[in-house]
């Protein structure tokens, strides 16, 4: 599985990335700056947007997926992770306003510029695979557990009223084995 590195004050946290089919390499992001904003906002912002890039990429290059394409866009832009990125951009806005709109800015352009490098080889099979990926990520079947709950927690809906999360089949159920449940107990 191929990772995207995210650079934070902290250090680099590596995170699964939506598409093992497009990305190649590890991907720096600038931190946005820390006052008052968690560094998971960045994280789950650079998420989204780099699978957008994707999106947009292989609408360019493969017009003959464009219905795929366009079936996969409309997932994805009616989900609640479409709507919470808009909220989690802002945020950052909000509290940081120049300086988290510039950060912002660094961070798409760093993606693009990634991006523009990364599809060599890729071929209408790996684009439709992304497409498939895409519409399941829509649904919520999103790999980082943090990046998935981050977004979730930006929905307005779901903040305004938490039962629909559940209701709306958003909240995954945990199962603990015999080995971890220790490590799980206060």
């Amino acid at each position: 599985m191929k990772f995207i590195s995210i650079l934070l004050c902290a250090g680099i946290v590596q995170l699964p990335l939506f598409s093992q089919v497009f990305v190649q390499g590890d991907l720096p992001m600038p931190a946005l700056p820390k006052e008052n904003l968690p560094p998971e906002l960045a994280e789950s912002r650079a998420f989204v947007v780099r699978l957008e890039r994707e999106l947009a990429y292989v609408s360019d290059r493969y017009p003959a997926l464009a219905k795929e394409v366009e079936l996969a866009n409309t997932a994805w832009n009616a989900s609640p992770f479409y709507a919470a990125t808009r909220s989690v951009e802002k945020v950052i806005i909000d509290v940081q306003g120049d300086r988290g709109r510039q950060s912002m800015q660094e961070m798409d352009k760093l993606i693009e510029n990634e991006s523009e490098n990364a599809h060599q080889g890729t071929t209408i099979v790996d684009a439709r695979k992304f497409l498939g990926r895409l519409a399941e990520q829509a649904k919520g079947d999103i790999e980082g557990d943090m990046v998935r709950g981050q977004l979730l927690s930006h929905y307005k809906p779901f903040l305004e009223n938490p039962e629909k999360e559940m209701s709306q089949g958003y909240v995954k159920q945990v199962l603990h084995t015999e080995k971890n449940r220790a490590a799980c107990e206060v």
